[in-house]
């Protein structure tokens, strides 16, 4: 009989895989010092194509700051127990921007971040 984090595990698997789920091909930030003393920030190799669900809790992404009002909205991604993903990863669809600020507890049946989407056209897989 399979243990409760192999159960656990599958049905995970089961969650990304049935309704939209989304490929994403994620980058960790590379910083490079530069003369002066200054920092120099750009996407690093990719970490190859996963899969993960999208999970949007609501809100309607307007933020105000300092240069006016902009969009940034608040989102969950899952992966399984073993995807390849750390905070500060990002990525790119068109013009939106994704960027991991966060992971959750560890339950070793699956990996959940918590992202930040930037743009005002965020997918949901």
């Amino acid at each position: 009989m399979p243990d409760l984090i192999t159960i656990n595990r599958r049905l995970t698997e089961w969650f990304i895989d049935n309704g939209p789920a989304s490929i994403i091909e994620l980058h960790p930030i590379i910083e490079t010092r530069t003369p002066g003393k200054g920092v120099s920030k750009a996407p690093g190799p990719s970490r190859g194509q996963q899969k993960f669900k999208k999970i949007w809790p609501g809100g309607d992404g307007f933020n105000q700051g300092q240069d006016g009002t902009h969009h940034k909205f608040d989102m969950i991604i899952v992966g399984l127990y073993d995807c390849d993903a750390e905070i500060g990863d990002q990525w790119q669809e068109g013009e939106q921007k994704y960027v991991i600020h966060s992971e959750f507890p560890n339950n070793l049946y699956e990996r959940k971040f918590g992202v930040f989407s930037y743009g005002n056209q965020p997918s949901d897989g």
